[in-house]
């Protein structure tokens, strides 16, 4: 879901900002998301999108809250 709950489905929330056209008079817009004095878009590939999509799938989930693989090391 989108920050603002404009959108339900991630695919939409990586359309979204692979499409939007940035805004310029936006001073806190990262330094990597720049082009000279203009944002940029992300302009991602359908397979890029797709990739994206299946690697933030596998953040989900709770084993690394109880899973003693995931414990603390000291």
């Amino acid at each position: 879901m989108m920050h603002t709950g404009d959108f339900i489905e991630f695919q939409t929330v990586i359309e979204h900002y692979n499409e939007v056209i940035p805004d310029v008079n936006n001073n806190t817009l990262d330094l990597r998301l720049r082009r000279g004095n203009n944002g940029i878009q992300l302009e991602l590939s359908a397979n890029e999108r797709e990739a994206l999509e299946a690697f933030v799938k596998t953040l989900t989930g709770s084993t690394v809250y109880t899973d003693e693989r995931w414990s603390s090391p000291f």
